[in-house]
């Protein structure tokens, strides 16, 4: 690939001061590392009047591009790159539009200095630590010493020519969840970065991390089926040309809008529809490499549950995770739940002729319930006497699953 021509003299040890720039033309000298090895500046591409703005191996015959800007296209002939003191490296073209920019807002920027580890970095004169590097932001290429970071990316460029990215949320396939956690939704943002953000009625299992997984603010159940009908339970969302395209559970083909609708109101195990073409997918979840693409034409129908339905085998916490009284109620919850394990347990050793201590136990519990006397299973806790109906709650929703198990 022809490259610009490299003055060998205009080395200064890698350091490039601020209001320096380079200009988009055949012979502009780039900027070096201190051994020369390595280049940033213009390449032209295949002889014509466009320029991509890259680091290149200097000297070798190829000038193998190692890392460029996240442009969107190439760059005409004549634009500029300059290294300001407030926002760093700005790219412009000739008419002075920003095509890129390293977008620091942060001011007293001191200088530039291309490594000879191949990362160019932008600093400040009272920090050792750079404010912008080309390592943390790499395209195409990883290099010896250079990791790519969590919601880092990386995408090949279409042709030898052509350095447009294809779009990052369709491309990257990471472990089966893309560039975004399960059930989360890629799109892309400034500079071509994937942006993850959650689907209404979903949010982030870890606050923390926006590329992590989302999940549904409510229950999608079995248990409500022969409950009443599904239109009493749950309702819908559209949205437009987003799609979790590896979590499809079943196609129907022909079918409406309304169908596509109907079929996953009436599946509980369905979350999400897409409908496109005369064609319907089911989504279950949890739902990998969801994306946003205007190119996909669809209409998806996210199911949420109504307000007001009270969640399937819902124990009624107290809203304050923090109070003595949740504390007592979620040791209660544990309590009921291994008694659940107990009697699930009972239904598989049901042929045998004792059952010890769990029989004596459950038998307790359900004598107790019966008898409306379940202040035995409590004795001196405050909370728990002053609030029996709770009490009742658990241990009907233990002996409710009792009866579907049997």
């Amino acid at each position: 690939m022809p490259g610009v021509t490299i003055d060998e003299k205009a080395q200064n040890n890698g350091r490039v001061a601020t209001s320096s720039s380079l200009t988009a033309t055949d012979g502009t000298t780039p900027w070096l590392s201190p051994s020369g090895d390595f280049a940033f500046g213009f390449q032209k591409i295949q002889e014509k009047d466009q320029f991509l703005l890259c680091i290149w191996y200097a000297k070798i015959q190829e000038k193998s591009i190692i890392w460029h800007a996240n442009t969107s296209d190439l760059v005409p002939q004549g634009s500029i790159l300059n290294l300001d003191t407030q926002n760093g490296l700005i790219l412009g073209d000739p008419q002075g539009t920003t095509l890129w920019t390293t977008d620091l807002v942060v001011g007293n920027i001191d200088y530039g200095f291309m490594n000879d580890t191949e990362n160019f970095v932008v600093m400040r004169s009272d920090s050792t630590d750079p404010l912008w590097e080309s390592f943390k932001n790499p395209t195409d290429t990883l290099l010896p010493d250079q990791t790519l970071e969590r919601g880092g990316f990386l995408v090949s460029q279409r042709s030898q020519a052509n350095f447009t990215q294809d779009n990052i949320c369709v491309e990257i396939d990471n472990g089966g969840s893309g560039a975004c956690g399960y059930n989360n939704v890629c799109n892309l943002g400034t500079n071509n970065r994937p942006v993850c953000n959650c689907p209404q009625e979903y949010s982030l299992l870890d606050p923390n991390d926006a590329y992590g997984d989302c999940k549904p603010d409510f229950s999608i159940s079995c248990d409500d089926v022969g409950k009443g009908s599904p239109e009493d339970f749950y309702s819908f969302i559209t949205i437009r040309d987003t799609d979790w395209p590896k979590a499809d559970s079943k196609l129907i083909k022909p079918s409406s809008e309304q169908d596509c609708q109907s079929s996953c109101l009436n599946d509980c195990f369905c979350a999400v529809a897409i409908y496109r073409d005369n064609s319907c997918w089911q989504k279950k979840l949890p739902m990998t490499s969801g994306r946003i693409d205007t190119s996909l034409n669809s209409t998806a129908f996210i199911k949420i549950r109504k307000d007001g339905v009270p969640l399937p085998l819902s124990l009624g916490l107290p809203n304050n995770p923090g109070s003595r009284q949740s504390k007592n109620w979620q040791n209660w919850a544990i309590v009921l739940s291994t008694l659940l394990e107990i009697i699930t347990c009972r239904k598989h050793y049901e042929n045998e002729e004792s059952y010890g201590l769990e029989t004596i136990l459950t038998n307790w519990v359900l004598d107790c319930f019966q008898e409306g006397k379940l202040e035995a299973l409590v004795e001196s806790d405050i909370e728990a006497l002053n609030d029996k109906k709770q009490l009742e709650r658990f241990v009907m929703v233990v002996f409710g699953a009792f009866r579907r198990i049997r």
